[in-house]
């Protein structure tokens, strides 16, 4: 089916014409002050919420609306960043926000400990020991079980809980 040729380059993003051939609808795609940036809705780009699909440097990391603190975080709801809770997006069978064995994703957009995110804007580094990175910072160190994936230098041997 064959689209009027009225909708091209008609100051509207129209999909079917947001190819290279088209020149981008027109120009109609294109945003401005972002050349590189393509979208099929120049609207959404710098429109005060970040458009995690958006939250590129060649579209401005949404025009700014994905700055703040951690412009690379790829995190579904950013409001969670620094609130005082260790976000890790790990939803347990209890609701517990720290263990699944049977859902482990790497891309999980919940999941706010990432450098990325500064890990979670500090919410999930371990008191003492900044350099300690790991899945669960907050729920198996130091209760006198020595984890494995505690039992670094960095971790100072689980709290203690190895030595």
């Amino acid at each position: 089916v064959a689209l009027p040729l009225e909708l091209f380059g008609d100051g509207n993003c129209t999909v079917e014409y947001n190819t290279i051939q088209c020149g981008w609808d027109g120009g109609d795609c294109v945003v401005d002050g972002f050349p590189d940036c393509r979208t099929d809705n120049p609207a959404l780009i710098g429109d005060g919420n970040c458009t995690l699909g958006y939250n590129t440097t060649s579209c401005g990391f949404d025009g700014g609306d994905c700055m703040g603190s951690y412009p690379l975080c790829n995190a579904r709801n950013r409001s969670q960043i620094g609130d005082d809770y260790c976000n890790t997006g790990y939803w347990g069978y209890y609701g517990d926000d720290y263990y699944d064995d049977d859902y482990y994703p790497s891309d999980d957009l919940d999941n706010l400990n990432t450098e990325e995110c500064g890990w979670d804007d500090g919410d999930c580094i371990i008191p003492g020991y900044p350099d300690c990175h790991v899945q669960f910072p907050l729920n198996f160190f130091g209760d006198t079980n020595c984890d494995e994936a505690y039992n670094t230098p960095e971790c100072g041997y689980d709290g203690g809980d190895c030595i």
